[in-house]
């Protein structure tokens, strides 16, 4: 497999970055041109989870269980053990593994602060997809919940998303629900 940093092309611009130890950093075009080139490597199956920040696992579980009805799979390093050794040396992680559907994720606590949300869009932003009718509960369980949200936002002709509504989870973190074309 060929890497960026060998990849050469007329219209590839090169520029060092002192952060990176004077490592090339490729930009935009040469990288697509890059990633379009037949890779040898093993096929992925499938994204196993992602990770959704939080500063309070109680609420958070809270939220994704009662408001979005995630099924808890494990909670992990939940005992004073582990929160003496976060306040020590800064390390573990406290977490909760759920499942929304067939999507599994985790809500792990953080060791600093989370910044506050900038509005109810933006990256990163955690999308599930469900039904036209399941969306119309979900809106329901997320008045009930006084939870503020944006749409449903109806998607242009020819884009894959046929409606979205857009909210924040109560750590900021941008949350999305979609039903497809």
């Amino acid at each position: 497999m060929i890497s960026p940093a060998e990849y050469t092309h007329a219209d590839r611009e090169v520029k060092r970055v002192p952060e990176l130890d004077g490592s090339i950093v490729v930009t935009t075009i040469a990288a697509v041109r890059w990633a379009e080139m037949e890779a040898d490597v093993t096929e992925i199956k499938w994204l196993d989870h992602g990770v959704v920040p939080t500063n309070n696992l109680g609420r958070a579980v809270l939220f994704y269980t009662r408001v979005l009805g995630a099924e808890i799979e494990e909670i992990k390093n939940v005992d004073t053990a582990t929160i003496g050794e976060i306040r020590s040396k800064g390390r573990g992680m406290m977490r909760c593994f759920m499942r929304l559907g067939p999507t599994r994720f985790g809500v792990f606590l953080q060791h600093k602060e989370l910044p506050p949300a900038e509005g109810l869009k933006g990256s990163p932003c955690y999308e599930w997809e469900l039904t036209d009718a399941d969306l119309d509960r979900a809106l329901g369980a997320l008045s009930d919940a006084g939870v503020t949200y944006e749409g449903p936002v109806v998607g242009p002709p020819g884009y894959p998303v046929a409606k979205q509504v857009f909210f924040n989870d109560p750590d900021g973190n941008h949350v999305a629900l979609c039903v497809l074309q």
